[in-house]
């Protein structure tokens, strides 16, 4: 940690001063912000070891979860990640990744290795809330293997700024003199090795840009550009957008001055385009055999609202041939005053290095990966953790009217008989209700549809049961799994809920659920841990779906669906218990490909009546459905 640093506190102050001595951490306790009590970590980790990579689009991913509530410091051996106090024996073999450290009611997230080392801790772009990164000079970018660091943002024309060439030691400044710069001799019967005129020209004074001696030492200014034109050929594209390298001296290997100083002129020694602001410079940091054989500056403007594309892609206006870059990998645009570099959904990520240890803001989560290592960093405050207890955040009245409302959502006439399906309460009670109140029709004079053997009877569907249990269902998306048989759901309704292998059906068969699939369940309150949500009865397919009848065959037993995401399904009357439907009917159902009839859906659960009418003009919006309005 600096010994002295300013933490700021936004754009709109000035940075507070820390105290010589202090951490950055000391300067957000005096800032009254709220602490955090807990940080939740989601550790994923890829089977292959390969150039430090992590593929975002793998499934099979090593996933543990933590609980974090004191500083800690997390070890990786093979694929297993595991947290140790600051001041516990680090396990054999383990390998330090990540340092967590608490201080006065905050967590903060630095490296684990000494500030020296090479490791570096890459912040994954695609995970931060805002989708993208505010981008500042001296930020190093990874896509896939390659790096790059920002040398330069000029957001406007103010000032007349222009890119800086220079790239470390090969930013030099070469003077240009009329007369030679060791002896004072005079130079106009001295030989240009390019166009082997004799002496200085006009404005085009002869230089010694490289390590040659002898006949070959001097050239005109205007002829070693000339030729290093041809080298570079600079594109003329909008804007005045380029890629600049250093070239050298074919013969001596000196590589040429960035600048020349002409008097009182000070110009590069590449003749570039003028470049429009907005424009960024981008330094590539590793080598490419195809295209970029040393490292360079890729300038780019982005006037005109103009998106830097960078990627494997003909179409990327910074390629790179390589297969750990996607075709469309990143882009760059410069959005509201600042350049916000987006990930574009790649295969290997889009990363920013950190430069100094980084807060974790209760309410927010962040991605750190560290080589084949991605670990999702969540801080809890205290508040957020009481909103979260059993009517934590909600009065009596409230709680009782949303109990009311999901008691009596799609009740006919007044009955728990019609609760839809799917309700989250619809089986409080069910054990003790009437069995005549336990079964309902499928629906009740529905258009021209009659029933087999007693045409024009229209309301005298026969009575179905409903698929027990299947009200409380949610659906689901595994968002991790361990292989030691537990993992977490990301519900529709925003919850997160546990689920063990125990819920996913009898021993002997495939229990282990993919990062990714989607499921439902029964959900219930967690009995180890208040507050929190368990999964039960796992069945591995989607949650029921709507839709309304809109032809039926009586004599055939067989009719159509068409569900409210614009498929059109198959149903059979083995599916409804040998019932027959109506027209208009409206059900909640579980559709699955059918066999048959390849690119086609079928009906393979029917859960029961949806309640509300499907709309179908049989009726033609007479209201004969019972005026539920739904025509």
């Amino acid at each position: 940690w600096p010994a002295a640093a300013c933490v700021p506190r936004c754009h709109h102050h000035p940075p507070t001063p820390l105290e010589p001595g202090s951490a950055p951490w000391m300067a957000m306790a005096r800032t009254g912000s709220v602490t955090s009590s807990s940080v939740q970590v989601v550790s994923s980790t890829w089977a292959r070891d390969s150039h430090d990579l992590f593929d975002f689009e793998a499934h099979q991913l090593h996933t543990q979860n933590f609980a974090i509530q004191r500083s800690m410091v997390f070890f990786r051996n093979g694929t297993e990640v595991s947290p140790m106090g600051e001041r516990e024996a680090p396990p054999p073999g383990g390998d330090p990744i990540l340092r967590l450290v608490q201080r006065d009611g905050s967590f903060w997230v630095d490296r684990a290795q000494p500030s020296n080392s090479s490791k570096k801790l890459w912040l994954v772009v695609r995970e931060l809330q805002s989708s993208g990164h505010r981008l500042a000079e001296g930020d190093v970018m990874k896509l896939g293997r390659f790096k790059f660091r920002v040398r330069q943002l000029v957001a406007s024309t103010f000032g007349g700024q222009q890119p800086e060439l220079r790239l470390d030691e090969q930013g030099v400044v070469f003077t240009a003199t009329d007369k030679d710069p060791t002896t004072g001799a005079d130079l106009s019967s001295t030989l240009c090795r390019i166009c082997l005129l004799e002496g200085p020209g006009e404005d085009d004074p002869l230089i010694t840009p490289c390590q040659c001696k002898g006949s070959i030492e001097y050239v005109h200014l205007g002829c070693l550009r000339h030729w290093i034109k041809g080298r570079l050929n600079l594109s003329d594209s909008p804007g005045g957008s380029y890629f600049y390298r250093p070239l050298a001296c074919e013969l001596c290997k000196a590589v040429y001055p960035t600048y020349v100083q002409n008097g009182k002129d000070r110009a590069p020694l590449v003749e570039v385009p003028w470049t429009q602001p907005p424009f960024i410079v981008l330094e590539n940091m590793v080598r490419d055999s195809q295209q970029h054989a040393t490292r360079g500056l890729h300038v780019i403007s982005l006037a005109a609202e103009k998106v830097l594309k960078l990627g494997r892609g003909h179409e990327s206006d910074v390629r790179i041939a390589d297969v750990s870059i996607s075709r469309c990998h990143a882009t760059i645009r410069f959005q509201r005053g600042h350049f916000l570099l987006e990930d574009n959904n790649s295969k290997f990520g889009t990363l920013v290095a950190m430069k100094k240890p980084r807060l974790l803001e209760p309410g927010s989560a962040i991605s750190i990966q560290m080589g084949r290592t991605v670990l999702r960093l969540a801080a809890q405050s205290d508040a957020a953790q009481m909103q979260q207890l059993p009517g934590g955040g909600m009065a009596a009245s409230g709680e009782r009217a949303l109990r009311l409302s999901l008691l009596t959502r799609g009740t006919t006439n007044g009955s728990l008989a019609g609760m839809s399906v799917g309700n989250p309460m619809s089986n409080v009670g069910s054990e003790q209700q009437p069995q005549q109140q336990q079964q309902q029709p499928f629906m009740q004079n529905r258009g021209p549809c009659a029933m087999p053997g007693n045409p024009g009877a229209f309301g005298q569907a026969p009575m179905m049961r409903r698929t027990p249990g299947c009200g409380a269902r949610v659906e689901g998306m595994v968002q991790s799994w361990s292989e030691k048989g537990y993992g977490f759901l990301n519900l529709t309704d925003g919850r997160r809920a546990f689920v063990h292998v125990s819920a996913l059906g009898a021993p002997g068969t495939n229990r282990n659920l993919q990062v990714g699939e989607t499921v439902c369940a029964l959900v219930v309150e967690d009995p180890t841990n208040p507050g929190k949500w368990q999964a039960q009865a796992v069945e591995r397919r989607p949650a029921a779906e709507e839709g309304v009848v809109i032809q039926w065959n009586a004599e055939g037993g067989f009719g159509f669906l068409q569900i409210d995401d614009g498929r059109r399904a198959y149903i059979h009357h083995s599916t409804t218990g040998g019932v027959h439907l109506m027209c208009g009917t409206r059900l909640r159902v579980t559709t699955q490909p059918d066999a048959r009839n390849p690119g086609k859906w079928a009906v393979s659960v029917v859960h029961g009546e949806a309640g509300g009418c499907g709309g179908c003009g049989g009726c033609g919006g007479c209201g004969g459905c019972g005026g539920c309005g739904g025509c």
